[in-house]
């Protein structure tokens, strides 16, 4: 499932480097999947589709029951290395 292979996202890559050339203020802020369920849940779906481009209509299953958490506020943690 890992598509993150040399060569496999340069269209990707090619995007953020000319978003990055334009005259704005852009700031990457890394952000553990606990602290966005949902939007880790479809970034790691997008990997799996074979379309370049998919409208959702509906919530897909796996998604869910962590929508649901997001809504009440759940926090999830788990154990990060420090070094």
């Amino acid at each position: 499932m890992d598509k993150l292979l040399p060569g496999a996202n340069t269209d990707l890559i090619r995007v953020i480097k000319d978003v990055l050339q334009k005259e704005w203020e852009v700031h990457f802020m890394h952000i553990y999947g606990e602290g966005n369920m949902v939007a880790d849940y479809l970034a790691n779906y997008g990997f799996v589709l074979e379309e370049s481009y998919v409208v959702l209509e509906q919530v897909p299953t796996g998604a869910r029951k962590l929508l649901m958490y997001d809504m009440l506020g759940v926090c999830l943690s788990r154990m990060i290395p420090v070094q």
